[in-house]
């Protein structure tokens, strides 16, 4: 197999970085301590998600049975 070339390279040396900035990032948010004020962010896409859920739920010729997620 021949050697990588220089766009290889670049996309090894990005994707570890990537790799590396997602590992911090779920570290930083699992370390977060209870009771903390969460940012503006966080609270539109917890709203998000109940809406979705709500909607999911009210759905006609939908099951009235929770789903696993729920």
């Amino acid at each position: 197999m021949s050697d990588p070339g220089p766009a290889q390279l670049d996309l090894i040396r990005r994707y570890s970085r990537a790799m590396r900035e997602m590992q911090a990032d779920a570290l930083r948010v699992r370390s977060a301590k209870p009771g903390i004020a969460r940012s503006a962010g966080d609270r539109a896409t917890r709203q998000a998600a109940k809406r979705f859920t709500k909607l999911h739920r009210e759905r006609p010729g939908g099951s009235s049975a929770p789903t696993p997620a729920s």
